[in-house]
């Protein structure tokens, strides 16, 4: 009876942690795929990143010596990978587009796109895009990343004019 009683608790057991490490092993592998991406467009477009962050399927890095921003998107389709020169830039916005939603329990303001868009010396307009609801519909704080990001490359470009107003 004990014998028995110990195999039943212990396929009660398993039966409800298997599953848990079978999602963490998928999570850590999907994450290894998504941080090789990344390293091999840092690789190819030979940065010395000393600045990033890491979310969802985006990837965002600044290059001091060589004065660049790098931005990944990564998709299921195929991967979008923009590289501006710092020395280019401007100035910056922080572009959202919500909409209202009607519950049941009133109007929600829902966010459905935000983009960072940067302005180019030569009138060009970049835009990064931090969120869409299409692509994922959770949102993780991309409004603060969007304003850190926003006034890490302001600090930026602000330190490079007042190094060429003082040459």
């Amino acid at each position: 009876m004990d014998i028995t009683l110990i195999i039943v608790s212990l396929i009660l057991v398993g039966s409800v942690f298997v599953p848990y490490y079978f999602f963490i092993l998928a999570g850590k592998s999907k994450t290894n795929s998504i941080k090789t991406i990344y390293k091999a467009a840092i690789a190819k477009h030979n940065l010395n990143v000393s600045q990033f962050e890491t979310w969802a399927n985006n990837y965002i890095a600044i290059d001091t010596d060589q004065k660049k921003l790098f931005f990944l998107k990564i998709n299921e389709t195929e991967n979008i990978e923009q590289l501006v020169d710092l020395n280019k830039i401007k100035e910056t916005k922080i572009i959202e587009i919500k909409k209202s939603v009607k519950t049941n329990n009133g109007v929600h303001i829902v966010l459905e796109k935000l983009d960072l868009e940067l302005f180019l010396i030569n009138g060009e307009r970049i835009f990064l895009n931090f969120y869409d609801s299409n692509q994922i519909y959770a949102q993780d704080f991309e409004l603060k990343r969007a304003e850190k990001w926003k006034a890490i490359v302001f600090e930026i470009i602000k330190a490079l004019n007042f190094g060429k107003r003082a040459a």
